[in-house]
């Protein structure tokens, strides 16, 4: 077990300066301890990429013998570094050890998970809100944490309790706005992984809006200093992957770890994002549902519209008139696009993900122009 409060990193670096300090001490009774002007040029290994991870219960963890199987998904995270050879290249930081489901010291025991053996530290609160942080025995604000734990990187996970409890979408996005000027404020060079809730079901149509005005909220506040990247699951994310409506299973779990290796590794982190940890979670993406399509003319310009499929990277578009066949691939976010086609055309259109294409929609046809 690892006392309370120690991340892996800190022990063993603690461990690897006493067998230092022992190493240099011998070799001065011998005589032969470095010069002063060598060990200058020393080479120092570089420091562990140190990331904080905010959230609710979802991130915390359910304690050993809850229905999610006490892992919780930071755990799946940790030990996909591990798989890639790189555990010792990045380092948890936090003032919480434990999982959810109690707020007294005790409960902050490692021991609670199912298996302790990861690095444990986190910054998540069971039940916390985004816009009142400071509510529960715990929380605290981000720019306090970001001054004590010095993170390069932000994990955050927040929003289903400020949902489901009645906060509108753009509500949280100013809360968030809050949010993100008091860690910059800490450290204007920090950088930030901020998920999509791939749970938004558990806050209804509230919880769609919040992931759809992400991207535009995220691309007008990212920046080369500071960068965000939003994350997005390349799995499907349903309530099989929850036990309660809300929290994961194992399963679930190993999904959101997935998720966020992914942004980490678009932040440079070398980390396996390829395979589950554990045997018997077997996932694969899945190709996203067929859109449904329509086509109007005007004069000489043909609109489609379409609509959005969960999971999606990109669309392609193809049409077919007196210039030929065009295709096109436009962006996730697209859901229209105005062709110049002044003859008969027809058209189809069909999502994309990394695992594939959808079937292509039914085939719509608008006449030639008046």
């Amino acid at each position: 077990m690892r006392p309370s409060g120690l991340s892996r990193r800190p022990r063993a670096a603690m461990a690897l300066g006493m067998l230092a300090a022992s190493l240099v001490a011998s070799l001065v009774v011998l005589g032969t301890a470095p010069s002063p002007a060598r060990a200058d040029h020393q080479p120092h290994e570089p420091e562990a990429t140190r990331i904080l991870i905010t959230g609710d219960s979802i991130t915390q963890g359910r304690p050993v013998g809850s229905e999610s199987g006490g892992y919780s998904w930071r755990y799946f995270l940790w030990k996909r570094f591990e798989v890639g050879g790189q555990s010792e290249a990045v380092d948890f930081v936090g003032h919480k050890t434990g999982p959810a489901q109690a707020m007294t010291s005790a409960a902050q025991d490692p021991r609670r998970y199912a298996d302790p053996d990861f690095d444990y530290d986190h910054a998540a609160v069971s039940d916390a809100e985004l816009c009142h942080p400071t509510r529960l025995p715990g929380g605290r604000r981000i720019d306090d944490l970001v001054r004590t734990y010095r993170p390069d990187i932000i994990v955050s996970a927040w929003g289903i309790n400020d949902l489901r409890r009645g906060t509108w979408a753009r509500e949280l996005l100013r809360c968030y706005d809050r949010w993100l000027r008091g860690a910059r404020s800490a450290n204007p060079d920090v950088d930030f992984v901020i998920a999509r809730l791939p749970w938004a079901f558990a806050a209804h149509r509230n919880g769609a809006t919040f992931n759809a005005l992400l991207d535009d909220w995220a691309a007008a506040r990212t920046t080369a200093r500071s960068r965000i990247v939003l994350a997005e699951m390349a799995e499907p994310y349903g309530r099989g992957d929850v036990h309660d409506n809300v929290h994961p299973t194992q399963q679930g779990e190993e999904k959101i770890a997935g998720m966020v290796a992914s942004s980490l590794a678009a932040l440079g982190l070398q980390v396996d994002i390829d395979q589950p940890i554990l045997p018997g979670n077997t996932f694969r993406a899945e190709p996203p549902a067929r859109p449904a399509l329509r086509l109007t003319r005007h004069g000489r310009f043909v609109t489609m519209r379409w609509s959005t499929r969960a999971r999606t990277r990109a669309y392609v578009v193809r049409c077919d008139g007196a210039s030929g066949i065009r295709l096109r691939r436009i962006g996730a976010q697209a859901t229209h696009l105005r062709l110049r086609q002044p003859g008969r055309t027809a058209c189809t259109v069909r999502a994309v993900n990394a695992s594939g294409p959808s079937p292509w929609s039914a085939v719509r046809v608008v006449g030639r122009a008046p």
